[in-house]
């Protein structure tokens, strides 16, 4: 299943609600891939009366293509993990190459192509491990991955005219907000968007915002994120 696949599930969804349940007012609240199937929803004008959503809670919201979400997230991890400079350059490059030869080529790649893009890595532990991961990457033709690649959600944001919050974690190093905010208030402007210090990709009050971190945090969501939704959906017009 792809995200293209949540989404039909999400709109099947949302018209039992409509059509069956008699609600009449039905919104989406997403996080992180779950964002970016709510613009999906929002952005869908073919699919019959009940499809579109009144309203769109987006948390941590990806406003450009999935292949640059994980590469980012591979170089913000690279580094919390004290990481040579240079070695994370190096494996960047040579994922965002990868990424683009995967998204051309489908399960059609070969994973040999990672040699030639590796060619002038020097011989470390460190690299061998690096080129091992990417080929690893290379070989996997899961069709989420493959999809997620290659799409960007940010015609379904743009072409989406509900009321929109949008919601950003300070701390977050999986969908991080220097990234995807200052686009996600370009493509649309009458959305509320809003960047809580502190938090990371859970909303959590956090230190480092590392994944390994979630865990160890007794927090579940931040109160005052869950009272901004509440909020949202009771008090702004829909």
């Amino acid at each position: 299943a792809t995200t293209e696949d949540f989404a039909r599930d999400a709109k099947t969804a949302m018209e039992y609600l409509r059509k069956e349940m008699k609600f009449k007012n039905v919104g989406i609240l997403g996080h992180s891939e779950g964002a970016t199937i709510a613009f999906m929803s929002g952005a869908d004008n073919n699919s019959g009366l009940f499809s579109n959503p009144n309203f769109i809670i987006a948390i941590g919201a990806q406003t450009v293509r999935g292949d640059s979400i994980l590469i980012d997230q591979s170089a913000t991890m690279l580094k919390q993990g004290n990481m040579p400079a240079d070695i994370v350059s190096d494996y960047v490059e040579a994922l965002r190459k990868m990424y683009e030869l995967k998204i051309r080529e489908g399960n059609n790649m070969a994973v040999d192509s990672i040699e030639a893009i590796c060619a002038n890595w020097e011989n470390t532990p460190v690299h061998t491990s690096l080129k091992a991961n990417l080929k690893k990457i290379a070989a996997d033709n899961n069709p989420w991955l493959n999809f997620y690649i290659g799409f960007s959600p940010a015609e379904s944001i743009a072409e989406t005219d509900c009321p929109v919050f949008v919601l950003y974690g300070e701390k977050d190093i999986q969908v991080r907000p220097e990234l995807n905010m200052l686009q996600m208030q370009r493509l649309a402007p009458k959305a509320t968007v809003k960047l809580y210090p502190g938090l990371n990709h859970l909303f959590q009050h956090a230190q480092t915002g590392a994944i390994q971190e979630y865990g160890t945090i007794e927090e579940t969501i931040s109160p005052e994120v869950l009272q901004d939704i509440v909020d949202f959906i009771f008090f702004k017009p829909h």
